[in-house]
């Protein structure tokens, strides 16, 4: 295991190299000169070109990205451009947001995937079977804007029961779950259901049958256990992606997570703001990849990282 853990936390390295490199190259080329908009429109050429030599834009790129780099490496990502505060106290609050957005979200998905793959696998090719797989059908074809906004005109306009915006109370949480988790709990409930077919054909879940074990036993402790690897990677890679911000449903309910800061630190080229939530974006996602690669030895004990 821990000739496994190592190789990966280099690979990790490398590759938070590789973004250090991408994230920079991308402040390179997004169209705009970030000086004319923290300036004002009443700047002079003198202010303007001041502001360039204070931010160190004046230097060549390799220059200003080993500069940016050696902060990085002391965990120092700068003061934002837009808000003059220091970066991380910027991005930390809203990380804890999207984080706890993510695991309410993955808990509605894999709650609801779960249990509806496991529903259809059992009762191949019958009619709930085929009605399970057309709503997981409809539930990945449904853009995320789409479903949160029916979802709100629903619950928030015509009942009143939840709020729309914000993240004050548990409420809040309510309707952006919601969105995010049915989405991804049809992939689940797909990938699940595939999945549990499959081992319900194998030789030692018809074994257990012959051998008259219940068959919540059969389901629960044969099948399912052995067709988790799959499920894990699913569920692993959708929480990734939810820690890096869920943009589209943190804007449409006013979610302040790091996705929606993300989008804003593009639009008003606050370069130090955007390499930040990059950062973090892929720092979490490689974090993620590592657990769940672990986890498969903990559902499979026959998965062994030694070599």
């Amino acid at each position: 295991m821990l000739p496994f853990v190592r190789r990966r936390l280099l690979l990790s390295l490398l590759t938070l190299f590789g973004v250090t490199v991408l994230v920079f190259l991308a402040t390179q080329i997004i169209p705009g000169d970030p000086t004319l908009l923290l300036a004002g429109p009443y700047a002079t050429k003198e202010d303007i070109e001041a502001l360039r030599v204070y931010l160190g834009l004046d230097k060549p790129p390799i220059v200003q990205y080993l500069m940016w780099l050696s902060r990085v490496l002391r965990a120092d990502f700068g003061t934002s451009w837009a808000t003059r505060m220091p970066v991380v106290y910027e991005i930390a609050p809203r990380w804890v947001n999207t984080f706890a957005l993510a695991i309410t979200a993955t808990l509605v998905a894999t709650v609801i995937g779960l249990g509806t793959g496991i529903f259809s696998a059992t009762r191949r090719d019958t009619i709930p079977d085929h009605l399970s797989r057309i709503v997981a059908l409809l539930g990945v074809s449904m853009p995320l804007f789409w479903t949160g906004l029916l979802l709100m005109a629903l619950f928030a306009v015509r009942l009143g029961w939840l709020p729309t915006s914000g993240n004050e109370t548990p409420l809040h949480y309510v309707l952006p779950s919601l969105t995010l988790g049915i989405y991804y709990a049809a992939l689940l409930s797909r990938t699940t259901r595939a999945s549990m077919v499959e081992i319900m054909s194998m030789d030692y879940v018809r074994t257990a049958r012959a051998k008259g074990l219940p068959e919540s036993v059969v389901i629960f402790k044969h099948a399912l256990r052995n067709a988790l690897i799959p499920v894990i990677t699913v569920i692993g890679i959708q929480f990734g992606y939810l820690l890096g911000g869920a943009v589209v449903v943190e804007t449409i309910f006013r979610w302040p997570g790091i996705g929606s800061l993300m989008i804003n630190s593009i639009l008003t080229r606050d370069f130090p703001m955007m390499q930040a939530a990059i950062m973090v974006f892929a720092l979490s996602v490689l974090f993620v990849s590592l657990v769940v690669d672990l986890l498969y030895a903990v559902v499979d004990p026959k998965i062994r990282y030694e070599t």
